[in-house]
């Protein structure tokens, strides 16, 4: 069941919403509404493959008894026991298709296996109750009750795409006494950025999808795109990419708002980046920390131990302890994303590029500082800029079926195969670029991909650009009605604030409408596959 489909919007949610009303008028007790949320959260589940809703339950029974042995014992072998068992569930499920097939290329040998059909959301609830598990080893965990534990892993909003949850920032949520009692400002306000969500998902991310579909696939089936498809094409992706996490994140929240639930923030205008690590500090928020903390750390950790005891110089220290632990993590969290050489070069180029920011950062010249407004505001463009380009061209890998059809992807970027221009947009180019003979003018796109009219495509991009950059994020707008313990350290050129009035109903009754009339049957959000 889909967020953005009619089931959900007609069907799902209000009876959830109204049978947990009810339970709440009629019993005044909080067990009985969590209940009845784990089991709404189950059938919600169940509507992909009702099959592996039992090893959803298994997952959630199992490792909330590995809890509360650790939390008694603090066994550091009951530990690795318990994580063992968590990620050989997800190597099973996630990564033996891609095992057996690299092994069978590797080693020239016929194999016949039956492919294994990917659980939903399974990295996600896995890494969640992986750091119950280490917090509860660290004494950091209480004696959850089971029910609650099962509503903090499965809780329906945010258990297919995220944000990985930890149990510091919801249970105490759960346990609350008020919990289970609808608040009139936690459902407008959570109604309200769900619309918004809803909007981002269908009007914008699906919209686009049309263009990123017909290109991509042409370049998979061996098409030869030219300079401007393959531009147009990735900077759609961009932002369907963009737009469709953006969209399901703004979801999940304000459907937990609903119930009275703050997720932690997950979201928060990445592309206004000046630099990689701001970036990862801000698109996906949850499974950054994830990989900081639990992957780079630890590892990084390790590695200055072992230069400090064999005396390594300066560069080999920065080399051990910095460069190893940051390409360890980065092709991890690659892999974590698709068991695809694809998805490892991804992350690998992450790493790459946070490597050389931080050597940047250590030789960076303080002439190239400015007090100078206009300059500050230059230097600024062009660091959001370089930023938004390092992660473009990171994204060729993730976007495309394999390497080759990367490569010839990022060929086609790179002007390889020919800069032909319609004459439809022979007036946007330059006359001294016109002059330079750099471009071919033709009466349309050279395969016909973006059909007989481009500038449809360069319209919603000009949009999405607008929208990104210059309005406001759902935490902004929502600045003083969404409470947060992290910092919004992003700011809008566009300073509009959400109240309760006419104007406001009226902004996001627009969002609503214009959300539901969009939807065009089954359309899944492009992080689902993770």
């Amino acid at each position: 069941m889909l967020f953005n489909s009619y089931s959900f919007l007609f069907g799902f949610l209000p009876i959830t919403i109204l049978v947990f009303i009810l339970l709440n008028k009629i019993f005044a007790n909080k067990k009985i509404s969590i209940c009845w949320l784990v089991a709404a959260s189950m059938f919600f589940y169940s509507w992909w493959n009702p099959p592996y809703v039992i090893l959803l339950i298994a997952s959630v029974a199992l490792n909330f008894f590995f809890g509360r042995l650790l939390n008694k014992s603090r066994s550091k072998a009951f530990l690795i026991l318990s994580i063992t068992f968590n990620l050989v569930l997800l190597a099973y499920f996630k990564y033996f298709n891609f095992f057996i097939e690299n092994a069978r290329i590797l080693f020239d040998f016929s194999y016949n296996f039956t492919q294994i059909i990917l659980p939903l959301a399974i990295s996600f609830f896995t890494f969640q109750q992986i750091i119950y598990l280490l917090d509860s080893y660290k004494g950091l965990t209480k004696d959850y009750g089971f029910i609650e534990y099962s509503l903090f892993v499965t809780f329906f909003p945010q258990l297919i795409a995220g944000p990985i949850v930890n149990h510091k920032d919801v249970m105490p949520q759960i346990l609350n006494d008020n919990f289970g009692s609808l608040r009139l400002n936690d459902f407008a306000v959570g109604l309200s950025i769900f619309f918004i969500g809803l909007f981002k998902k269908v009007v914008i991310a699906d919209s686009l999808s049309v263009y990123v579909i017909s290109i991509m696939n042409a370049n998979e089936i061996g098409v030869q795109l030219t300079f401007l498809e393959s531009w147009l094409g990735m900077i759609a992706y961009t932002f369907q990419l963009y737009f469709d996490f953006s969209g399901y994140s703004d979801m999940a929240v304000g459907l937990a708002r609903i119930f009275g639930i703050i997720l932690p923030i997950n979201f928060l205008s990445p592309l206004r980046s000046i630099n990689i690590a701001k970036f990862w500090r801000r698109w996906h928020i949850t499974l950054s920390d994830f990989i900081k903390n639990y992957l780079y750390y630890p590892s990084s950790l390790k590695f200055t131990r072992l230069s400090i005891m064999n005396q390594h110089g300066a560069t080999k220290t920065f080399l051990v302890a910095t460069c190893l632990p940051m390409m360890y993590a980065w092709g991890l969290a690659g892999l974590w994303h698709g068991a695809s050489w694809n998805f490892v070069i991804y992350g690998l180029m992450q790493g790459l590029y946070l490597i050389i920011f931080q050597l940047w950062s250590k030789i960076k010249h303080p002439a190239l500082s400015t007090n100078s407004i206009l300059m500050k505001a230059v230097t600024q463009f062009h660091a959001v800029l370089l930023t938004y380009l390092c992660v473009l061209f990171s994204w060729v890998f993730f976007r495309t079926e394999n390497i080759i059809s990367a490569i010839t992807y990022l060929e086609s970027m790179l002007g390889l195969n020919g800069i032909i221009i319609p004459f439809s947009m022979q007036s946007i180019i330059p006359t001294f670029m016109i002059n330079l003979e750099i471009f071919e003018f033709g009466s349309s796109l050279k395969n016909g991909l973006l059909t007989s009219n481009p500038e449809n495509l360069l319209y919603l991009i000009s949009i999405c650009t607008f929208v990104v950059f210059v309005m406001p994020n759902i935490y902004e707008y929502f600045e003083s009605h969404h409470q947060t313990k992290e910092q919004i350290f992003t700011r809008s050129l566009i300073r509009a604030r959400w109240n309760f009035n006419l104007i406001s109903v009226l902004i996001i009754s627009i969002f609503a409408v214009f959300g539901i009339m969009f939807i065009q049957g089954e359309s899944e959000f492009l992080y689902f596959q993770f």
